[in-house]
């Protein structure tokens, strides 16, 4: 049904309509405990599953079934916590954890549910005036939500346990997706026209600098170190930098279908072309089956379908083995896919 790749891209979770998830690429030690609890019966949903989420550390992943019950896992053993936390009402449509894992936040049409990993209690439940299907944390107190009527608002957990709502910047057009860079201080939000902003979180509005897409965007990654962000659409990854003045397009690839649900991921954060987004993971299904795919925006030679004019033509002149200028006429203009 979906699928979700770790943050250190070593896992794939893969969920069946059967309401199970099964994780690939687990250690013998993993294997042997699974097949223990698996004697517990102790394993999925009712009914198929619709969502995954990972935590940023990569240590749980979330799922919510058709039957809005909310289970977390923990990756390193492919096993269950022991309790499946249910949410009767409007279909849960999105989901993130808090950066330490030690939140869940779910969005429920109208409702806003912050859960605790641990256990599975409810440490917030608020109405909204109004539709919600994209939300990010920032840290632990404090949480990005995005309507259909074009509102971001943060919710904020105050001194005694109370979560407060505040809208903070109004749009023109549907939030369709948020996220919050590794650190906190940016958010990128798109919205219903594919339209890109970044947002200063400590300043009141977005930068002047925007994107807008062709296609509906898909997923949005930030690159480990902050500086790059990565929009994927149907067939595209799209690369642009993130500075105070907001989103700079940089380039694209083209890329296979992904497999349902999947987000890109970034793998080991250490190596610079990783923490600079010049390197990602798609999970795409090969020969039936899950794999992780690599991608290096930075391994490709010579200019691809984009670049400046000069270059191009110089490019594919040779390629086409004809002298620069044997043909008059005529100048290749790059555009967006």
């Amino acid at each position: 049904a979906v699928v979700a790749a770790l943050p250190h891209a070593a896992l794939l979770a893969i969920a069946d309509r059967s309401g199970h998830v099964h994780f690939s690429g687990l250690t013998d030690d993993a294997r042997a405990a699974l097949e223990v609890g698996d004697d517990i019966s102790f394993l999925g949903h009712s009914r198929a599953v619709r969502t995954l989420a990972v935590s940023q550390d990569g240590a749980r992943l979330a799922s919510v079934g058709a039957d809005n019950t909310v289970r977390v896992w923990n990756t390193r053993d492919g096993l269950p916590l022991r309790y499946i936390a249910s949410f009767p009402g409007n279909p849960i449509e999105a989901i993130g954890f808090s950066p330490n894992g030690s939140k869940l936040v779910l969005l429920a049409g109208n409702r806003l549910v912050v859960m605790s990993t641990a256990d599975g209690d409810t440490v917030a439940d608020l109405e909204l005036n109004e539709s919600h299907a994209a939300v990010g944390f920032a840290n632990e107190t404090e949480l990005y939500i995005g309507s259909a009527g074009g509102t971001l608002s943060v919710v904020t957990e105050g001194a005694l346990g109370r979560w407060n709502l505040q809208a903070v910047w109004q749009g023109g057009s549907a939030v369709r997706r948020l996220q919050v860079s590794p650190r906190g201080r940016y958010l990128v939000l798109v919205n219903a026209l594919h339209e890109a902003r970044l947002f200063n979180l400590a300043a009141a509005g977005p930068g002047p600098m925007s994107i807008t897409f062709p296609s509906r965007v898909e997923d949005v990654e930030f690159s480990p170190n902050g500086t790059r962000v990565l929009f994927r659409t149907a067939r595209w990854v799209h690369r642009a930098s993130a500075s105070v003045n907001g989103l700079g397009w940089l380039d694209a690839m083209l890329v296979p279908k992904p497999l349902n649900g999947a987000r890109i991921v970034f793998g080991d954060a250490t190596t610079a072309s990783v923490a600079a987004g010049d390197e990602f993971y798609l999970p795409v299904a090969q020969d039936g089956e899950a794999h992780l795919l690599r991608f290096n925006f930075a391994a490709r030679t010579g200019p691809g379908l984009f670049g400046e004019p000069q270059e191009l033509s110089a490019h594919w002149q040779s390629r086409l083995a004809r002298s620069p200028g044997s043909e008059p006429g005529g100048t290749i203009i790059p555009a967006l896919p």
